[in-house]
């Protein structure tokens, strides 16, 4: 069986290119001895610095493995925590036109399938050589983990949070690209890894990945992932920043059933993203709210079908959770944007609340928000 790899000759060409176009804009450098240095060069040493600088301080002492975390550093890092172990094509009967007849796409799409639309996902564990996204995902991209273009990622056979889970966190960007694309199908996927192969990531990682997002113009930027501590209010000012410039961010609410959402949802800058079943009752694992100022909507969450991106081959399958109805919100801000190109981030976030179908909490009562109707959306 063939392993894809991430050392391929074209991907690398494409991360240079990706390279200067997000640093060719800043002006040349003068150092003290007179030698100009173009401002892209010293930003890429720049980050060349922090990467050495961030292995030297995580890296384990004598351990063959040096990307492997202290167990007392942990507490310092956020994770993306999808609800199960994703299910491989066959174990179960469900099928992907079950979620488009929940969400309306095939009418929806009949005005628009979210093309000329630049959707970021930040997350991690991308296969972009899957062929269920390989023709919409760009073949570069950031990683914001190790500070290079190359966010492609099929672990590295380590536990490396000692969980008992060997690369937990592979296949779930892929997964969230696919639900992206399953409601807005020729939107362009610009994938930005901000978590490692187990699912971990930083304060810092999330700001470099928004950063490199809103410099490559995205339009709309899904985020998996929560800020921790120390960085919570700079994240805040650089989200609200990027929303005021027309940037639409969705993110997920999380996936420990309860009535607390993610810390971006603090923040009315963002879609905060909860799960609903097949029957829109919301998912036994989804956070939610029950604030009616705060912008909320729910989506399918539960046995979502969608490629795995695993290390060993290229499957699809079923998986569950708050981030994977999060990529479908995402898709649906595509075709909204694509629809109404100059209208503002606020007012798309707006009519994606209101035009949704009434959801049902587990003591079976209504509540203040909705499910995801793509053709409510794309025709109110």
């Amino acid at each position: 069986m063939m392993i894809a790899t991430r050392h391929q000759p074209g991907r690398w060409v494409a991360a240079l290119l990706a390279a200067l176009l997000f640093f060719l804009g800043t002006a040349p450098t003068v150092s003290a001895e007179g030698d100009a240095t173009p401002g892209w060069v010293r930003k890429l040493q720049q980050f060349d610095r922090l990467r050495r600088a961030y292995e030297a301080r995580y890296a384990k002492p004598g351990s063959t493995h040096p990307g492997t975390l202290p167990a007392r550093l942990l507490e310092h890092r956020s994770d993306s925590d999808p609800t199960t172990t994703p299910i491989l094509d066959g174990d179960l009967l469900f099928s992907v036109h079950t979620t488009q007849e929940q969400l309306r796409s095939r009418d929806a799409h009949r005005l628009t399938r979210g093309g000329g639309v630049l959707v970021a996902v930040l997350d991690g564990g991308f296969n972009l050589d899957h062929p269920e996204i390989a023709g919409r995902v760009l073949p570069w991209g950031f990683d914001a983990v190790d500070l290079d273009f190359d966010p492609h990622d099929l672990g590295d056979g380590y536990d490396d949070d000692r969980d008992g889970i060997t690369d937990s966190g592979v296949g779930h960007g892929t997964f969230v690209a696919g639900m992206v694309l399953l409601a807005a199908p020729d939107a362009t996927i610009l994938p930005i890894r901000v978590r490692d192969d187990e699912g971990w990531g930083t304060d810092k990682e999330l700001e470099y990945g928004l950063r490199f997002a809103w410099a490559m113009g995205a339009q709309i930027v899904n985020v998996s992932a929560m800020p921790t501590t120390g960085r919570k209010q700079r994240i805040a000012r650089l989200i609200a920043d990027m929303r005021a410039s027309g940037v639409v961010i969705v993110n997920s609410a999380g996936n420990d059933g309860v009535e607390e959402v993610s810390q971006l949802g603090d923040w009315n800058d963002t879609i905060t993203v909860g799960s609903v079943d097949r029957h829109n009752r919301v998912a036994e694992f989804s956070n939610a709210s029950k604030d009616p100022s705060r912008i909320v909507i729910y989506a399918p969450g539960v046995d979502l079908y969608g490629p795995l991106g695993l290390g060993w081959d290229h499957s699809s399958g079923y998986w569950s959770g708050t981030s994977f109805s999060a990529g479908l919100v995402s898709g649906a801000a595509a075709l909204l944007r694509s629809l109404h190109p100059d209208k503002s981030s606020t007012e798309l976030m707006w009519r994606l609340r209101h035009a949704a179908d009434p959801v049902r909490g587990a003591d079976g009562r209504y509540l203040w928000h909705g499910s995801l109707n793509l053709w409510k959306a794309v025709t109110r």
